[in-house]
């Protein structure tokens, strides 16, 4: 498969990354704006269009999807197509309005909708991240969540949410491992699978990203990740034929990165003949926000690739296209059958799950909301990992007196997977519903404080998200904490509320350790529940956790001229490329 790939690599040296990079980034300047709301008064269905075209089929809803399909491309002119290739207001997929269809509505993330991508004020619940869903190894609850996700889409009217992320973790200091599903590819595929069946039984489509080998946020739009085809196989691509086979996936997102120096936004040999042709992918294939935007002069690789659908808009390469059919007219016709099949693959999904057929919205739905927040507190329950727990020092009798410190716990990591949520309960409320008066709370306890508790919970954050990767550093204070609260009190037990990892040498001197990951806004009653003995920490770990990063798979993965970067914007990496000072 990959001998094809000699045919690209010519054109990936350190002097194109000089020549593009900067253009990319005025592309991102132009198009970086805050996602505007379409007035959902004009997303009308089909059947309140009363100017259909004499002869038309595309609406009758008794005609199939692919008949539908092939009669809107009859219909479209060349510039429509164009069109139909990229994104609209930073969110949306553009309409036809002479021919009455409306635009499509998108939204992150996996877990819950990011409201400020739909700028809504409404209520949407945070669920706790992919990695804790993951660590339930629960089928089922994978469904419900799912399906609740899909519910909230309804009610806010989102035909396609912007997940979930089943990306492998390779590393455990990457920035995103909050939104993806952990290491290991067939647990990751167990829990996928369902989670898009529930979502999309609501007539929602999923799209799950990122495609693939995204395994970083470092140098995220230009670094590629070398992989071999075995390791493609029985690793990376696992979890995408299982959603694509068994689940009937409906949309995938692209990863920013190349792989073996092809971006993934224009990569026949996996896009097409991998997804689409060996594993019968016929959804939308979309790319990240601005992926293809950083390749200017390989525009041509695009509209071959199995690539349909630009985000958030197609600029560069409409440019190209424009262009080549200026340059050579009479070659007009072969471009134009390509556009059709990246439309035609856009349209015929959007027909089969009724998105043309229906308004996107039905508010009655947000009665689900407190069904929503049951399952997001059972999910919290079954994620919890019980690390550690010398001398049974969990669960903690009600008698006893238990001092709460650290800085408040973090409920969701950032970037476009953060959501929001609403009637936050977070661990210190959760806690004294139970334990009442026994319950002190201090993020900087006295020394007598300390002494006289019976057991000492500390919260440590690590917090991590898009953009970025996390140094395997110890989280802020924690390690001077810890040693100052084991030293005062021999009962401390510490709840990690992170999904990176980071070193731990105050392990042998606690008797007890929780992961308690990113988990969303029923994470207070989650926690109290195991603490109390009412829950059984049942949660498995989904990836490994190094006692030290010289044990990771490539612990200098991010070094540059010597040193080490961790953003993974361009700006904080492009002097580098452009042979000026790094900051």
């Amino acid at each position: 498969m990959f001998n094809r790939l000699l045919y690209f690599m010519y054109v990936m040296s350190t002097s194109f990354f000089q020549r593009t990079l900067p253009i990319g980034i005025a592309i991102l300047a132009l198009v970086s704006a805050s996602a505007q709301r379409i007035d959902l008064q004009q997303l009308k269905p089909l059947s309140a269009f009363t100017a259909v075209p004499s002869g038309s089929i595309y609406h009758l809803t008794s005609r199939s999807p692919e008949e539908r399909a092939k009669d809107v491309l009859h219909q479209l002119t060349f510039e429509e197509k164009l069109t139909l290739t990229g994104g609209y207001q930073n969110f949306c997929y553009p309409g036809v309005a002479r021919l009455g269809l409306r635009a499509v509505t998108m939204a992150d993330a996996s877990q819950g909708i990011r409201l400020s991508s739909i700028t809504s004020n409404g209520k949407s619940v945070s669920f706790p991240g992919m990695q804790a869903l993951a660590a339930t190894w629960n089928p089922q609850i994978a469904e419900t969540f799912g399906k609740s996700i899909g519910e909230e889409c309804i009610a806010h009217g989102v035909d396609i949410l912007l997940g979930p992320g089943i990306n492998m973790q390779r590393l455990s200091v990457g920035g995103r491992n909050y939104e993806y599903m952990g290491e290991d590819p067939l647990l990751t595929s167990r829990i996928a699978v369902p989670y898009v069946q529930g979502l999309q039984s609501q007539k929602v489509l999923a799209t799950a990203k990122h495609f693939i080998g995204n395994d970083q946020e470092y140098c995220r739009h230009i670094a590629s990740s070398d992989i071999d085809e075995r390791t493609l196989r029985e690793i990376y691509l696992r979890p995408w034929e299982a959603v694509i086979r068994k689940a009937g996936l409906k949309a995938l997102m692209t990863g920013n990165n190349l792989v073996n120096g092809v971006p993934c936004s224009m990569h026949q040999p996996l896009l097409d003949d991998v997804l689409r042709k060996e594993f019968g992918f016929t959804g939308i294939a979309m790319t990240d926000w601005q992926n293809t935007n950083y390749f200017e002069s390989l525009q041509y690789l695009v509209a071959p690739s199995g690539l349909s659908l630009m985000m958030p808009v197609n600029q560069t390469f409409s440019k190209y296209v424009k262009d080549f059919t200026r340059q050579y007219p009479w070659r007009k016709g072969q471009m134009e059958v390509q556009l059709d099949s990246m439309v035609y693959a856009n349209l015929v999904t959007l027909f089969s799950m009724g998105v043309y057929d229906r308004g996107p919205v039905d508010p009655s739905y947000l009665e689900k909301l407190e069904a929503h927040k049951a399952v997001a507190r059972q999910v919290a329950e079954e994620a919890i990992c019980l690390l550690k727990n010398e001398g049974n020092i969990l669960p903690i009798a009600k008698s006893k007196t238990i001092l709460l410190t650290g800085e408040p716990e973090i409920h969701t990591g950032t970037g476009s997977g953060a959501v929001k949520g609403f009637d936050h309960v977070n661990f210190e409320e959760g806690l004294k519903a139970i334990y009442g008066s026994r319950l002190v709370t201090a993020v900087k306890p006295t020394d007598e404080q300390v002494l006289v508790a019976n057991v000492v919970l500390y919260r440590l954050n690590k917090s991590a998200g898009e953009g970025h990767d996390i140094p395997f550093d110890s989280a802020g204070t924690a390690a001077a904490d810890l040693e100052r609260l084991t030293r005062l009190n021999e009962n401390v037990v510490v709840l990690v509320s992170s999904a990176n990892g980071l070193p731990m040498p105050w392990l042998s001197k606690v008797k007890g350790l929780l992961w308690t990951f990113m988990l969303g806004q029923e994470r207070g009653p989650a926690l109290a529940g195991v603490i109390s003995g009412a829950v059984n920490p049942s949660g498995h770990l989904p990836f490994t956790l190094e006692k030290d990063f010289a044990d990771a798979p490539d612990p200098q993965f991010n070094y540059l001229g010597g040193k080490p970067y961790w953003h993974g914007n361009n700006n904080f990496y492009k002097a580098y490329w452009k042979g000026e000072e790094a900051n």
